[in-house]
């Protein structure tokens, strides 16, 4: 049985089965939360925007990373709200169409021009 945490959780943020494959794989180790491609990047900001600003439930130094990190945070709830078998038949990372290793040196590539434009 589906708890209504998930439920209100996948209905509040707007998440998509595809959401669901790409938290598994973010919580399995398998995907950095950071490394995700332009495909998802609005999934943190989905989550973020839920537990900050519809539940309320993220407490305001963790939302503003003074005390604890949001990332952290949204993860260990995401945990804790979508049951376990969700998460089993989820392969996000094996549909990826990257290799692990190139989306690490876009990642890179990224950070480098960032840190030259602030020269």
């Amino acid at each position: 049985m589906v708890s209504l945490d998930y439920e209100n959780l996948k209905k509040g943020a707007k998440l998509t089965e595809e959401d669901i494959k790409v938290l598994g794989s973010v919580i399995g180790g398998q995907v950095d939360f950071d490394l995700l491609d332009a495909e998802h990047d609005d999934l943190y900001t989905r989550l973020f925007n839920y537990y900050c600003f519809e539940t309320a439930e993220m407490p305001y130094g963790t939302a503003k990373a003074r005390t604890g990190d949001p990332v952290d945070w949204i993860l260990n709830r995401v945990e804790r709200e979508i049951p376990e078998e969700i998460f089993e038949d989820v392969s996000w990372r094996s549909k990826h169409k990257y290799p692990e290793i190139v989306v690490r040196m876009k990642w890179c590539l990224e950070m480098l021009k960032k840190f030259y434009k602030t020269m």
